[in-house]
C-alpha cells in the first residue's frame, strides 16, 4: 500500500486543473473499492476525471472520452513538493 496520504492527491489534482481551467475547481471524490478493499480514489470536475490507485505511484487525468490527457509520477518527489 502506498505511504501518500490522501490529501497530497487531492492538492495535487486541485493543482493541476487549476493550471488547465485557470481557475479552482471544485472537486467532487468518490473511494475505489477493489474487491472489499479500499484501492484509490477518483476525483472529477465537469468532464476530467483523475484516478490514484493507491499501489501505483501515479495519477492519471481523463477527458470526457476516458482518453488519458496527462499522467502525473508521485515518485517524483518534485511533483508532491509543488502540490503540499
Amino acid at each position: 500500500m502506498s505511504s501518500i496520504r490522501p490529501q497530497i492527491v487531492r492538492d495535487l489534482v486541485r493543482r493541476v486543473l487549476t493550471d488547465h481551467l485557470h481557475r479552482v475547481p471544485d472537486l467532487s471524490e468518490s473511494f475505489l473499492i477493489r474487491n472489499g478493499h479500499y484501492c484509490g480514489y477518483r476525483f472529477s470536475y465537469e468532464q476530467i476525471s483523475a484516478i490514484w490507485f493507491a499501489e501505483e505511484a501515479e495519477v492519471k487525468f481523463y477527458d470526457e472520452s476516458g482518453a488519458i490527457i496527462q499522467v502525473v509520477d508521485l515518485s517524483e518527489g518534485e511533483s508532491l513538493k509543488q502540490a503540499a
